[in-house]
């Protein structure tokens, strides 16, 4: 074929491209591939093609296959360009989402060769490291994440000195400032027991809608939430941000679990929702189907999926989020009733088995200690780094189910049908 032609088909895939269908995108650019020579195909042609390969397998197809082809194409566009190291990044990211993880490292190898990562590179590592267990590498480039050139992680401009671990701070007051969402903010207070054995005081900074249920739960210590701290006139003499902690204590797989039980929401919160909403002899099951809206979809799990658990005798189904809608005499809305995260656990406690997609209620569901089932998709958040167990790790309630393909939400739902039947 001519070089004509073969033109033809690069420029259709790149109007396909700007149309944002992918999957014409990639068919046209694979025939393109199938009838040049090697010659004639260069290492942005792999990539380009491994690109559209990404983009339908992420907004499209959610099909292992073309995540997979992805794979293929940059693999073989860094074999063009070995010292391309956007060649050789797009290996790894690719390669880490299809759960590839020796592939993923082999890739990284050869970006610490190459040299002069930036800070975004750095921070992928360290999620990398978590993952595949490196507590080391985890600590080592962790810290990354506030000097990315890309959504870096903010927390407020604090005149403090911060806490590594090293310094002796049993006579210095320490503030813990939260980062990222609700659920972070929940499982690094499950460290704060530790903390007050290091320090003379304890500070906790939180989203203004966690402080009235952190406040009950920890007595010993002031729980600040945002907006005071913002305002007022607070003394400390050392700081560190919440998801640091862990480095901080040197924490690895053997002692980083958080357990389960220290978050207690009020007692009259519990008994209202008992009168109300559990006073019966069925097993209670709170749902937990989505995280909030705008965040990542890929862990929420359609309402027609749990089907299966609407069939089982004597079962009362509780939907714990509040911005779903369902009609199904079998299923109690009773996320629309609460007001705030106090009311949430208040719920929660009511019930036998909470199951939860991996969001911030299976975080309050673990820190509460309430029996959880937790569901999660193939590809799943960097810091569970072992969903092969019991447990979760971090807490000692949750017991994970993982899907054997991307979105077989109907092969956990199954599981834990069974597991609701013993």
């Amino acid at each position: 074929m001519n070089d004509i032609n073969l033109s033809v088909y690069k420029t259709l895939g790149y109007i396909y491209h700007q149309l944002g269908d992918y999957e014409n995108a990639s068919k046209y650019m694979r025939t393109f591939k199938f009838n040049a020579s090697y010659s004639q195909i260069t290492a942005e042609d792999y990539n380009l093609l491994g690109f559209y390969y990404e983009r339908l397998y992420t907004l499209t197809s959610r099909d292992l296959y073309d995540l997979n082809r992805a794979i293929d194409n940059f693999v073989l566009a860094s074999n063009r360009k070995p010292n391309d190291k956007n060649l050789l990044k797009n290996v790894t990211i690719v390669a880490s989402k299809a759960n590839q993880f020796g592939l993923a490292g082999r890739y990284w190898k050869k970006l610490f060769k190459l040299g002069d990562l930036n800070n975004d590179d750095k921070f992928d590592y360290a999620a990398y490291c978590l993952k595949t267990g490196d507590f080391k590498g985890w600590e080592k480039y962790f810290e990354y994440r506030f000097d990315k050139e890309n959504n870096p992680t903010v927390i407020p401009k604090i005149d403090k000195p911060r806490w590594d671990g090293s310094q002796d701070i049993s006579d210095k007051t320490l503030l813990v400032c939260y980062e990222q969402g609700f659920g972070d903010t929940i499982l690094m207070a499950g460290y704060l027991p530790r903390l007050t054995k290091i320090a003379k005081k304890i500070i906790y900074v939180v989203q203004d809608s966690l402080c009235s249920l952190l406040r009950n739960s920890f007595k010993g210590i002031t729980i600040l939430s945002a907006t005071e701290f913002k305002h007022g006139v607070i003394k400390y003499d050392y700081y560190i941000p919440s998801m640091s902690i862990p480095m901080a204590l040197k924490l690895d797989r053997d002692n980083i679990s958080v357990g389960e039980g220290y978050i207690i929401p009020t007692r009259d919160t519990v008994f209202k929702y008992k009168t109300t909403f559990f006073n019966n002899d069925k097993i209670k099951i709170g749902l937990s189907l989505s995280g909030n809206k705008g965040g990542d979809t890929t862990r929420d799990i359609p309402i027609e999926a749990i089907e299966p658990l609407t069939k089982l005798d004597n079962v009362q189904l509780y939907l714990l989020n509040k911005d779903i809608e369902i009609d199904n005499p079998k299923i109690i809305n009773i996320g629309k009733t609460f007001k705030n995260f106090n009311d949430t656990a208040g719920a929660m406690l009511n019930c036998d088995i909470v199951i939860s997609t991996d969001n911030v209620l299976m975080n309050l569901a673990g820190a509460l200690g309430v029996k959880t089932f937790g569901l999660f998709n193939y590809h799943n958040q960097f810091r569970y780094f072992d969903l092969t167990g019991d447990d979760i790790v971090w807490y000692t309630s949750v017991k994970p189910f993982v899907c054997d393909d991307v979105d077989n939400w109907k092969y956990v739902i199954d599981l834990v049908t069974k597991e609701v039947l013993k």
